[in-house]
């Protein structure tokens, strides 16, 4: 058999894509957060498990260990089954990596079991609890970032896409965060994930985003500007913070162009979905102003409902508390020649030198 290779998290970072990552904790602790890209094929079912720790605490270790060899025995070549079918899909150059909660008996039941089957095997050491340290220490660093803000409908979020499909430091937060900020930001998109996998997918985005900028020799990581809170995401703390304290450079768009922006975006939403939305905001926009949106939706009128919102919005970030608790020391105002994302892109870049 080939030995099986204990690897430290900073080493499986720098290699992270060339891993299939097997986390083999219970589905429920998998889908509060994970490695991301990681494959779960748990020892233990959520009750089996719950079955186990009782047993851990009521009556004793050996006990415990005694009812996980029995549920581990029976499902031994299903556990073989399971990774051939995650193997069988990905690239053949990929060394698989387990873990599970901190490398205990877990991850070291599967790994003897697929290693003496004739897999090659690595272990993370520390599992997974290891990797969330090492996504905590990545927001005590400072970042260049660079900002882009703008009224809403201002096209930012294309700008960042744009950003990345041309290989330049970016990092979409909102695709991250899965809800574009606002609160029809969760229309036609999946449920948001938990805070901590959020926080799992910045870690690694930033420290891979911060390679690639270091290695093409670039000054800054372009990131839209945002509240501390995405939809039920919030941004840490200290990242905030760092944004807070970046340049910030708005981007002046006419308001006709804005909204028809708006509309591309939101109109496509049904007329009931797009009420639902706009009554979240009635302690903002007051009963009249929220009568006079839902009005216009009601008689298929988006056109001057959004009109009416893109005006709310405009006030509302002119007065928005986390602007005022957190100004900015470094605000340049943006006015494209053009609204074209290739041009806007490259004034962008230009103005950021």
């Amino acid at each position: 058999m080939i030995p099986i290779n204990y690897l430290k998290i900073e080493d499986v970072i720098l290699h992270i894509s060339n891993y299939i990552i097997i986390d083999v904790r219970t589905t429920n602790e998998f889908n509060q957060a994970h490695i991301p890209q990681a494959f779960n094929l748990p020892l233990f079912t959520n009750e089996e498990r719950a079955e186990i720790g009782t047993i851990y605490k009521k009556i004793s270790a050996q006990q415990a260990t005694f009812v996980g060899l029995d549920y581990f025995g029976k499902k031994l070549t299903q556990y073989i089954e399971d990774l051939q079918l995650i193997v069988k899909k990905q690239p053949q150059n990929k060394e698989i990596l387990i873990h599970c909660w901190r490398g205990g008996m877990r991850s070291s039941a599967l790994a003897w079991l697929f290693n003496f089957y004739g897999f090659k095997i690595n272990v993370l050491q520390g599992g997974y609890k290891s990797f969330r340290q090492w996504c905590l220490s990545q927001f005590e660093n400072e970042y260049p970032f660079y900002i882009l803000g703008g009224y809403t409908g201002s096209q930012k979020t294309l700008l960042i896409k744009e950003l990345i499909k041309n290989d330049i430091p970016a990092i979409d937060l909102e695709d991250l965060a899965q809800h574009r900020g606002s609160t029809f930001g969760s229309l036609g998109l999946p449920q948001q994930p938990r805070n901590e996998m959020f926080e799992n997918c910045l870690a690694l985005s930033l420290f891979q985003t911060n390679c690639a900028r270091k290695q093409l020799g670039l000054k800054y990581i372009f990131l839209e500007d945002e509240s501390q809170r995405i939809g039920q995401i919030l941004i840490p703390t200290k990242i905030f913070t760092n944004m807070r304290n970046s340049t910030l450079l708005f981007i002046q768009i006419p308001f006709e162009n804005r909204l028809h922006h708006i509309l591309q975006v939101y109109g496509k939403f049904s007329i009931a979905e797009l009420i639902l939305a706009s009554s979240r905001l009635e302690k903002r926009l007051g009963g009249l102003l929220l009568k006079q949106i839902i009005a216009f939706l009601e008689q298929d009128d988006k056109k001057n409902a959004f009109i009416l919102l893109l005006q709310y919005y405009d006030k509302f970030y002119t007065t928005n508390k986390s602007h005022q608790d957190f100004p900015r020391k470094n605000k340049i105002d943006f006015y494209p020649t053009n609204f074209h994302l290739e041009q806007m892109v490259s004034e962008i870049l230009k103005i950021a030198e």
